[in-house]
């Protein structure tokens, strides 16, 4: 199945779509302005009535900040051009949907370059049609790291879209000096484990390095994307937000990826970040471009979705639970196999999950996936960091099913913690 693009005539566009979009483009390099820019995104908009459910042509805030200090006429006009040279990048007029039965989808560098114009300009549009046999961003589904394209970066100013939006220019800017011919790939990824194959796990627990300073994405590792089953960028400041936002090349995603079912990940590969910021969700602070020069062809991102709002611990200590997220982890860390990789608090942030189920949970699974190293951010939490390495040493003898038999015997009802379970 194929998800039709702007300059096709298949639904949700028209005979003429193509033509109204490349009229305004063409308009836009004779006058590469930022009134001229943003009166041309107001008018993309309100050709797409998707995009009227999230902005009307108001103010665009976010842009209009940003461009303030960011504004080039040179590199305004590679966007506009890439945005027109989509009819080169994509000569089949589509692109794959990213499911089950197409689980791979490689991009040239010109391919995302046309695709991230879009996204900027608006003009992508929801298959409203294929809304009875998937489910995406790409079919209108509504979710925290939508819409489809850089919409609501445009609307919104705050932290969070000036971080974005700078990593966007940036992006571009890199890109007139000097073209990437390298491609970036996106790999869904799928594990079909029962309760038994855990009750049998004789794997042996790994290293496990728990940092009180720093953050995923510091060193050149593989990074896990705590993400939302639709995977994307959305306008906050959550940590897949700040990845996949500061990573432009990895934003295309939205337009082909189905959403995350319980036994999938996403690997992401070979996008350079073009930002750095400071803080998380409110406190998001731009700080300039990503300085360290990384093997960035290598770059891997393993995006796993925990169960969001899993309730009381109570609630979290259910074994269909405890099964769900060790799988779903299970399925990340396997595409970490013999590598060090970084992870942290995975589902205890907006999703509300306990920290130490979360990480017994992590360890499990990269222990069953044969991981190297798993590199545990923890964000100066002395406390966690004290007691989780007590648990480590005290269980550093046992083997996965001996530890996931204890945990299906905790129960949180005395009120005692589950690191305290573990060492007594």
């Amino acid at each position: 199945m194929e998800i039709p693009l702007p300059h096709s005539e298949l639904p949700p566009y028209n005979s003429d779509t193509w033509s109204e979009i490349s009229s305004v483009l063409n308009n836009l390099l004779v006058e590469p302005s930022i009134e001229k820019l943003c009166n041309s995104i107001k008018q993309l908009i309100t050709k797409n009535s998707y995009y009227r459910i999230y902005m009307s042509p108001q103010r665009l805030e976010g842009l209009e900040y940003v461009l303030k200090t960011n504004f080039s006429p040179e590199i305004l006009t590679l966007i506009v051009q890439s945005a027109l040279d989509i009819v080169y990048a994509f000569p089949s007029k589509t692109i794959p949907i990213m499911s089950a039965e197409h689980s791979q989808i490689e991009l040239t560098q010109f391919q995302i370059r046309t695709l991230l114009a879009h996204q900027f300009f608006c003009t992508l549009r929801a298959c409203l049609h294929l809304k009875d046999k998937f489910r995406g961003h790409f079919v209108g589904d509504s979710a925290p790291t939508g819409p489809l394209t850089f919409s609501l970066w445009h609307l919104e100013r705050s932290g969070a879209t000036e971080i974005y939006l700078k990593s966007f220019l940036n992006y571009f800017k890199a890109v007139s000096l000097n073209a990437n011919l390298n491609s970036i790939t996106f790999q869904r990824l799928s594990v079909d484990c029962d309760e038994i194959f855990w009750r049998q796990c004789s794997a042996s627990l790994i290293a496990v390095n728990i940092c009180l300073e720093g953050r995923i994405g510091d060193e050149e590792l593989i990074e896990m994307d705590f993400a939302n089953k639709y995977v994307g960028f959305g306008i906050t400041a959550t940590q897949e937000e700040l990845l996949l936002g500061t990573s432009p090349e990895f934003c295309p995603i939205v337009i082909f990826a189905t959403k995350l079912e319980d036994h999938e990940c996403i690997v992401m590969r070979g996008a350079k970040k073009f930002g750095d910021y400071s803080g998380y969700l409110y406190t998001a602070q731009y700080t300039g471009c990503f300085a360290d020069e990384w093997d960035w062809q290598k770059r891997t991102v393993i995006a796993i979705d925990a169960i969001p709002g899993p309730g009381n611990l109570f609630l979290q200590m259910r074994p269909q639970s405890l099964l769900r997220d060790l799988n779903k982890a299970y399925c990340g860390f396997r595409a970490a196999m013999g590598y060090t990789i970084a992870t942290g608090h995975w589902g205890c942030g907006a999703f509300g999950g306990n920290k130490e189920v979360k990480f017994i949970l992590q360890v499990l699974a990269a222990s069953a996936a044969k991981v190297a190293c798993m590199k545990f951010y923890c964000f100066d939490d002395k406390s966690f960091k004290f007691k989780a390495d007590r648990v480590l040493k005290e269980l550093s003898d046992q083997s996965v099913s001996s530890i996931w038999l204890k945990l299906l015997s905790y129960t949180p009802e005395d009120g005692t913690s589950l690191f305290d379970y573990l060492l007594h």
